[in-house]
């Protein structure tokens, strides 16, 4: 429901989701507007295409919705999730689990290139700068690179 970026603070932009913020479905209203989406289950209209293109295919396979949703608001749009629908997910899939692969690059690449191009001050587009510093000095500790010999 809500894509932070304007907190610098904020380690993860996605601070409310529909799901953290509704206990149940029946707590849901029929219709809640929200500032990001999945592209699954997603319908747009052909007009906001029309005005704003397609999802930016350099995201490849990650924040690909959270680019299109974020120029789609700013163009005007409203963005609704439907209490009523219904998505049902054919593979089950837990990006969180595959943060040193390919995967993994994709996400934390693209998650930057959001806070570069919307961040809404300089403190959040320069945020994924002190994120890669952080990591790399931690690296040693954590066993990656550059870690000292025991």
């Amino acid at each position: 429901m809500r894509f932070d970026l304007a907190n610098p603070l904020a380690i993860r932009p996605k601070t409310a989701s529909v799901d953290s913020t509704y206990a149940a479905r029946e707590d849901l209203p029929e219709r809640v507007e929200i500032e990001n989406v999945a592209f699954e289950g997603f319908m747009v209209r052909r007009e906001v295409i029309s005005r704003i293109g397609f999802p930016d295919p350099s995201f490849f396979i990650f924040y690909d919705d959270v680019d299109f949703a974020i120029r789609a608001r700013r163009a005007g749009y409203r963005i609704w999730a439907v209490r009523d629908a219904r998505l049902v997910r054919q593979l089950d899939f837990n990006q969180q689990h595959d943060l040193a692969g390919w995967k993994g690059f994709y996400m934390f690449r693209n998650l930057f290139v959001v806070h570069f191009r919307y961040g809404e001050n300089v403190l959040v587009r320069l945020k994924p700068w002190l994120i890669a510093l952080v990591v790399v000095l931690l690296s040693p500790l954590r066993g990656g690179r550059g870690r000292p010999a025991t």
